[in-house]
């Protein structure tokens, strides 16, 4: 499931619009396929204390609102000439990481079960996520 779409992305973009098209760069289709595996990469660092993909409207909006920032800083906002927003992009990452250590939770996601909690062993303290040009 896809934390937002290429039309939300482009509402983040508003001194400077942005339209994502077939002919734009970049496309519509690669902001898309952003937007999935950004939000695959989300759920890989949830499974172990959540049920995933996240399904809890307050949950889904919190989720969103990382995914898209971190497309924008880490994807878009590199190739339309702003550079890497490394303030932005970090602290999302930082603020993902106190979800999956428990430090912060999600209001209205449920709990991971089975053997995805119990055999979970990724420790993420070290992980600062993808870079630019990093294939994901």
């Amino acid at each position: 499931m896809a934390y937002g779409t290429a039309a939300e992305l482009e509402s983040l973009f508003s001194n400077t619009p942005i339209v994502f098209t077939a002919t734009s760069k970049p496309t519509q289709a690669q902001v898309e396929a952003w937007i999935d595996e950004t939000s695959a990469w989300v759920d890989s660092m949830l499974f172990a204390r959540y049920q995933t993909p996240v399904s809890g409207t307050e949950s889904v909006k919190l989720l969103k609102a990382f995914v898209l920032t971190i497309v924008a800083c880490d994807r878009v906002w590199a190739i339309v000439g702003r550079g890497k927003e490394n303030i932005f992009l970090e602290a999302k990452k930082t603020q993902l990481l106190w979800f999956n250590k428990g430090n912060v939770s999600l209001p209205d996601a449920g709990a991971a079960s089975g053997s995805a909690a119990l055999s979970a062993t990724h420790n993420f303290s070290d992980y600062d996520g993808p870079k630019v040009g990093d294939v994901i």
